[in-house]
C-alpha cells in the first residue's frame, strides 16, 4: 500500500510503499495479533474522541447530551452530525448568499447561527464581537 507523507513545514513530500496485508488474517500473520489489536484500539479511541469532541465543541450542547451521544456510539457506524456541523452549513450558505438557508434552521440552533452571523458582522466591520 502506499503512503503519502507530507511535511507543512517543509512543503516537502514522500510516498512510500508499506505491506499492512492484504485483510485481517494477513495483517496479523505479518504483525502480530497483539499489534493488530494496539492499532485497532488506538484508532478506536482516536474516533470516539471525534464523536463527542462533535457535541462539544457546540456550545449548546450539555455535557449530558455530549455523553448521550456517545452511548449510541458504534466503531464502523457514523454517528450523526452535530448541532454545529448544521450551524457551521448554514453559515457558508448565507456567505454564498443564499439567505434561504435560514428557513431550514431547526427551532433549537437559531440561538447559535445568530451568534454566528453577529459575530461574523462585527469581525467584517471590525468590532470585537463573540463569536
Amino acid at each position: 500500500m502506499q503512503i503519502n507523507i507530507t511535511s507543512k513545514k517543509t512543503n516537502r513530500s514522500l510516498t512510500v510503499d508499506y505491506d499492512f496485508g492484504a485483510d485481517l488474517d494477513e495483517a496479523i500473520q505479518i504483525h502480530g495479533e497483539q499489534v493488530v489489536f494496539d492499532h485497532y484500539v488506538a484508532d478506536g479511541k482516536v474516533v470516539a474522541q471525534a464523536v463527542v469532541r462533535g457535541a462539544l465543541n457546540n456550545p449548546e450542547t450539555s455535557l449530558e447530551a455530549a455523553a448521550e451521544k456517545f452511548k449510541g456510539w458504534k466503531l464502523g457506524v457514523a454517528a450523526p452530525r452535530a448541532a454545529g456541523a448544521t450551524v457551521s452549513k448554514v453559515m457558508k450558505r448565507i456567505a454564498d448568499g443564499d439567505a434561504s438557508a435560514l428557513d431550514e434552521v431547526p427551532e433549537d440552533q437559531l440561538d447559535a447561527v445568530q451568534q454566528r452571523v453577529a459575530a461574523a458582522l462585527a469581525k467584517r466591520r471590525g468590532k470585537p464581537g463573540k463569536k
